[in-house]
């Protein structure tokens, strides 16, 4: 129920980051391992997986993933 717009863009920065990496931001042994990752690691920049992906859009892609809701 306190869900709101941000679920939503966090799920966009999980897109954006998979479709331009082909790789996905978070990942583990099991899914608890990869939900662990989720909730206390930040993935490596898309620009740091991929060189062709413009810093600019990968930053706002970083933003996207933030832990920090605000």
């Amino acid at each position: 129920p306190a869900a709101d717009h941000r679920v939503d863009l966090y799920a966009v920065g999980l897109l954006a980051y998979e479709l331009l990496t082909g790789k996905s931001p978070f990942s583990g042994n099991s899914p608890q391992a990869t939900l662990a990752a989720q909730l206390t690691h930040m993935p490596p920049s898309p620009h740091d997986v991929v060189a062709d992906v413009p810093a600019p859009l990968s930053a706002i892609i970083m933003q996207c993933l933030e832990k920090q809701a605000s």
